[in-house]
């Protein structure tokens, strides 16, 4: 039932994504002649995790509703390959972004203070310092360049210190040409924050990762 239903969320990325994402999605799931990667962090069963996302005001003038898009898409891949006795629950995206709203200085406050307020035994912070569907000084060329790091806090921890963060940034830049279609750029950025949600989500789960025809790993998507 679980690879009946990962197939069907990889064909679902071939036909929102493209060819690239969907490849991804077969090889890190069940891979082939790949690099093993395990899991940086795994969180305890059952557990429930609060995915925040911190964007500065002029990413969120620019691009309304990105903490929103971004927190329901690493949901819903956290729900995707973490099941069964890796199974944990999320709290909803439309919640969090409540929380954000009226608490506006969230940010400052204790982590396992905003845990224990959304009900959460951890908080994964996302921070976006990059978040962008045009190329840089064009006003109608289209490409989504995307940054992200993230850190892990757990609720019960005293000392407010992330039990994990990513050692490297994660990056999008997708599609890999430039386009001057602007009808396109709504599906640009849909496309990327999937890709990036992937990236951030499989930090979680064992993986595999491709490697080329000449032997060397081939960055996906």
């Amino acid at each position: 039932m679980r690879k009946l239903l990962i197939w069907a969320a990889v064909a679902g990325l071939l036909v929102a994504v493209g060819c690239d994402a969907a490849r991804w999605g077969a090889w890190a799931l069940w891979g082939g002649a790949g690099k093993k990667v395990e899991a940086q962090y795994r969180l305890p069963h059952e557990s429930t995790l609060a995915v925040m996302i911190y964007a500065d005001r002029e990413v969120q003038f620019d691009y309304p509703g990105v903490t929103l898009s971004l927190a329901s898409q690493i949901n819903e891949r956290l729900k995707l390959y973490l099941t069964g006795s890796d199974s944990i629950k999320t709290v909803g995206a439309r919640t969090i972004a409540r929380y954000q709203d009226n608490n506006l200085n969230w940010d400052t406050d204790s982590k396992s203070k905003v845990a224990k307020d959304l009900g959460a035994d951890y908080i994964l912070l996302v921070s976006i310092p990059q978040y962008t569907t045009r190329e840089p000084g064009q006003m109608s060329l289209y490409q989504a360049r995307m940054i992200a790091e993230a850190k892990l806090y757990d609720a019960e921890d005293p000392y407010d210190e992330p039990v994990w963060q990513s050692q490297d940034s994660f990056h999008v830049v997708h599609p890999p040409e430039a386009t001057y279609q602007r009808r396109r750029e709504g599906q640009i950025r849909y496309e990327a924050d999937q890709m990036l949600a992937d990236k951030i989500a499989r930090i979680f789960v064992d993986h595999k990762i491709p490697y080329d025809d000449e032997g060397r790993e081939e960055e996906m998507p």
